[in-house]
């Protein structure tokens, strides 16, 4: 029960995340259609029921794992192919269409859940932060592992600030697991897809002007920059782990 209730809270933050992001592709009447209205506001209701549904069953699933980034982006690609490409169209008496030209059409609520699987591992994360290791200087070590990061791979000014936001939000969602270099590597390049969605398709065009361009064109644009951000997140993580298997070396007894 404690498991499930994370799971809730956690995915009503998703939810909302989620959202906003429906209301704002216009995607929130086809939610309401369920119950056999139109209106946004008993879309985002229904919406944030079913959020914090399958976030309970998320908590539960995961209720023994570490990696929970990993699996809350799994998560959230599980339902997009079960929600609008399979349920929600039986739901509203259409034939389910698995092809090619449906799925496209529906990127923008592909990335649409694997944000709220995003964020729902990230605040159960936190939820959870009493059974977790978090040492005081991992705020120093990784967002300074980020800007190494950034610059060793010669992103730029505007890749410094990014990297040291990504260690910093590592820092927090994660905190100090104190393991080897290979799951630092798995949960760092998770978290670097994650980073491109938000910053690369999403605060990018906003903050230029263009609104939010989550449409197959603007995806597959946006894709240039996809192996950077993998690599950031990446190195952002193996360098904190090493930083911090140093720092234990140097001054433990």
């Amino acid at each position: 029960m404690r498991n499930a209730g994370f799971g809730a809270l956690a995915g009503l933050a998703g939810g909302l995340v989620f959202g906003q992001v429906m209301a704002v592709i216009g995607f929130l009447p086809t939610v309401a259609a369920i119950v056999r209205t139109e209106s946004p506001v008993v879309g985002f209701a229904v919406h944030l029921l079913i959020a914090a549904i399958i976030g309970s069953v998320f908590g539960m699933l995961v209720a023994r794992q570490r990696e929970l980034l990993f699996w809350g982006l799994a998560y959230g690609m599980l339902w997009w192919f079960l929600g609008p490409l399979t349920l929600l169209p039986i739901l509203l008496g259409r034939p389910v269409a698995w092809d090619v030209a449906t799925a496209q059409a529906l990127i923008p609520s592909l990335l649409g859940h694997l944000a709220y699987g995003a964020v729902t591992a990230a605040v159960l994360a936190l939820l959870s932060r009493g059974e977790r290791q978090f040492r005081p200087g991992l705020l120093v070590r990784a967002p300074a592992a980020g800007l190494l990061a950034a610059a060793v791979l010669g992103l730029g000014w505007n890749g410094l600030i990014v990297g040291a936001l990504v260690g910093a939000s590592y820092a927090v969602i994660f905190g100090d697991p104190d393991e080897g270099s290979g799951p630092a590597l798995i949960r760092g390049a998770a978290f670097g897809f994650v980073w491109w969605v938000l910053a690369a398709v999403t605060i990018s065009p906003l903050l230029d002007g263009r609104g939010l361009e989550w449409a197959p064109a603007a995806v597959r644009t946006a894709v240039a920059s996809l192996p950077g951000y993998l690599l950031l997140g990446a190195g952002t993580a193996l360098l904190t782990c090493w930083l911090g298997a140093m720092s234990r070396a140097v001054f433990s007894d």
